[in-house]
């Protein structure tokens, strides 16, 4: 069990370290968000952690030398620079985040403005971008990975994306696969349509050779996989969910219906910030596949390690 993990127990937010901020630093310095000490800006010599002369309970750097005294932010140095909140907040909102609070929820709950849990939550996303690839590889060889398309549209989920055009105005289309039994394997794309050198592209990439590849009906499958070199099942959802091999494209649905539930959650996101929900809901789906509470905790973990200053 790694400090973290016995740092926070059982995750509770009525704990010490979501309600007080001596706590909260204390923590943050142990494990390294917060910095011990900084180099003072004017004299080159050593500031340490201290009480502010105007406030007991809040903590700065203060330079040790006796004729400088400068002191500094403990923001200074650590990701949270420019942000004026204090550290127990910053860990309600990790905490929010993972345990996926609407807006206002976690507003009330962080007592911080609107703002500032948005900016915090794309901290949160640009850490997860720096921390992870978004380039990995699904299936295996025998191994059957449903693939699907969903589009948005002028921040609204479309509902029929089969019978829409390419290049309906203001029209986003995502691409998505997932290996059948496994709901952390999966992969999803911002494409700008669904012709088959798309496709194909897609299955080049993320695809591992062997792969079974399950589709609907859509007429750019058959040459996009043919092109791939895999085998191709089709599921015509006219007859039915399912064919006569038994193959079906269930999961993928699933995650398109999680996706849109998200996406209405936030009554549509605006389409210059498509890739940023993309990577927030492929974060959260493949780390907190199953909501237990474990699961929530090693993920909240997780966040907390990527703003570790190394």
């Amino acid at each position: 069990m790694s400090n973290l993990q016995e740092e926070f127990g059982s995750l509770n937010i009525y704990d010490e370290c979501f309600r007080i901020n001596e706590t909260a630093i204390a923590l943050m310095v142990k494990h390294g968000l917060i910095k011990s000490s900084l180099v003072c800006n004017r004299c080159s010599r050593r500031m340490r952690i201290s009480n502010s002369n105007a406030f007991s309970d809040v903590k700065v750097y203060r330079c040790v030398n006796k004729n400088c005294r400068a002191k500094s932010s403990l923001k200074n140095g650590s990701f949270f620079v420019g942000f004026n909140i204090e550290w127990f907040k910053v860990l309600k909102v990790i905490y929010c985040w993972v345990y996926n609070y609407i807006n206002y929820q976690a507003i009330a709950l962080c007592q911080i403005s609107e703002k500032t849990y948005i900016k915090l939550k794309e901290l949160i996303m640009e850490q997860i971008g720096n921390n992870t690839t978004n380039n990995n590889q699904i299936g295996g060889a025998d191994v059957r990975v449903q693939f699907d398309e969903t589009a948005i549209c002028n921040g609204l989920v479309v509902i029929n994306p089969s019978s829409t055009l390419d290049n309906a105005p203001g029209i986003q289309w995502i691409v998505g696969g997932v290996v059948e039994g496994n709901c952390r394997e999966f992969v999803l794309e911002i494409v700008p349509n669904r012709q088959s050198t798309t496709l194909e592209d897609i299955f080049t990439r993320r695809v591992r050779p062997g792969s079974i590849i399950v589709t609907d009906g859509y007429p750019s499958y058959p040459s996009a996989v043919t092109n791939f070199g895999s085998r191709h099942e089709v599921v015509n959802h006219s007859i039915g969910f399912m064919n006569a091999d038994g193959a079906h494209t269930n999961q993928i649905e699933n995650i398109w219906s999680h996706l849109k539930q998200e996406y209405r959650a936030r009554g549509g996101i605006n389409r210059g910030r498509i890739i940023l929900f993309l990577k927030e809901f492929i974060w959260k789906k493949t780390n907190i596949c199953n909501a237990d509470q474990e699961t929530l905790k090693m993920a909240f973990i997780k966040i907390v390690e990527f703003f570790k200053n190394t």
